[in-house]
């Protein structure tokens, strides 16, 4: 294909900004790129060039290096630390080693040598938009991995709840059932009849309850900000009688719990309970083999809040005897799973590390401690 062709048909979906303090390369240099790119802009030099871009973030920035106020080196690394996917392109009318390194370690991705060569120019600007190319197909994949795991824990949390939920369902179906017998055999008073209504009602409400805590687990309409204790709190409400029933205890330690429960942190809600049930549900899966081994009679997970000056750290900690050592460093690897394959995705630990560190400027690490594994979660506080 001629790569002029092969330039308009990639650029028609993304967006360049052009910056260079030569005016007359500067309209040269635009009006080529208008007739591939969807939107084309253009600055006079660096600080114009940064408002722009701050302004509308653009898919590529082809910068000259040497300008007044601000360098291209300077922008180049202004733009990274905004979006780091950013194809950044500097253009420089010489070859110096220094400028070379020092782009290298902003992380600029391609380096133009003036005078420009159009056909060079052309294959730089097509390898930019193949990266972005690349960049938003993977994107893609990483948003079906999550949907595939908000699948999996929706999956799991109905197998778990349903077992909370089978009970209390019996006893209303029980009491419902004994009010034409006792009416048959004239033993039902007012007395008797308005308590089985009160008390089956409380038992609905609990269960409508408990719907509406399970259904926002998966409310696509979540705020940008949160506190992370709230968070917590609303999933253990849903499991903790599901914990209780498979001898599990839930405890929470605090270090300074007023400020921990004032704290927020910026991210989706939503997806970090999403972290916590998974965390939980290996925890349960640990302590339950911990029990069938004969190695524990009763099962703990304990939470520990520890408010920090910039930070909230989580420390979740269970006595199921945690991972083997040789796998450890493995954990958070994509479809790793130390479960049955017939029945795990091994996505789990995947995204909740992807969601922590990538979506929520966090950390999230795992330790084998003496009882069980301990994970440790990190959050950056507003």
């Amino acid at each position: 294909m001629n790569i002029l062709k092969k330039l308009r048909e990639k650029a028609k979906f993304f967006s360049i900004l052009c910056v260079e303090d030569e005016e007359e390369l500067r309209e040269s240099v635009v009006i080529f790129l208008k007739k591939f790119f969807k939107n084309v802009e253009y600055a006079e030099d660096g600080v114009q060039g940064l408002q722009k871009y701050n302004d509308n973030h653009y898919d590529i920035v082809l910068t000259d290096i040497e300008m007044p106020n601000m360098d291209g080196l300077e922008l180049s690394k202004e733009i990274k630390s905004i979006n780091q996917d950013t194809q950044v392109i500097v253009l420089s009318a010489f070859d110096n080693k220094e400028y070379l390194l020092e782009a290298i370690e902003i992380g600029i991705d391609h380096y133009i040598v003036k005078p420009i060569d159009r056909d060079f120019m052309v294959t730089t600007l097509i390898k930019g938009l193949e990266t972005l190319e690349l960049k938003e197909e993977l994107e893609k994949q990483r948003e079906v991995i999550m949907n595939q795991s908000r699948n999996s824990s929706m999956s799991d949390m109905l197998f778990c709840i349903s077992h909370h939920w089978r009970q209390p369902l019996n006893a209303v179906g029980v009491a419902i059932q004994s009010l034409p017998l006792m009416y048959e055999f004239g033993t039902l008073d007012k007395e008797y009849l308005d308590k089985q209504v009160k008390e089956s009602m409380e038992i609905i409400q609990d269960l409508s309850n408990s719907l509406n805590q399970f259904s926002s687990l998966f409310d696509s309409s979540s705020k940008e900000t949160f506190n992370p204790i709230v968070a917590i709190d609303e999933i253990s409400l849903l499991l903790i009688d599901v914990f209780k029933n498979n001898g599990i205890d839930i405890t929470y330690l605090f270090d300074n719990k007023d400020e921990i429960y004032k704290a927020n942190i910026k991210g989706d809600i939503n997806e970090f309970k999403q972290v916590i049930l998974a965390i939980l549900n290996n925890a349960k899966e640990a302590i339950h083999s911990a029990k069938e081994d004969g190695k524990i009679d009763k099962g703990k997970i304990n939470f520990n809040f520890i408010d920090k000056d910039n930070s909230i750290e989580i420390i979740i900690e269970d006595n199921g005897g945690g991972v083997n050592s040789e796998v450890l460093d493995n954990i958070f690897d994509p479809f790793f799973t130390t479960h049955d394959i017939a029945n795990k995705k091994g996505l789990g630990l995947y995204i909740s590390k992807m969601i922590i560190s990538k979506k929520m400027g966090g950390d999230l690490i795992l330790k084998n401690e003496t009882k069980g594994l301990q994970t440790i979660i990190s959050l950056p506080k507003l």
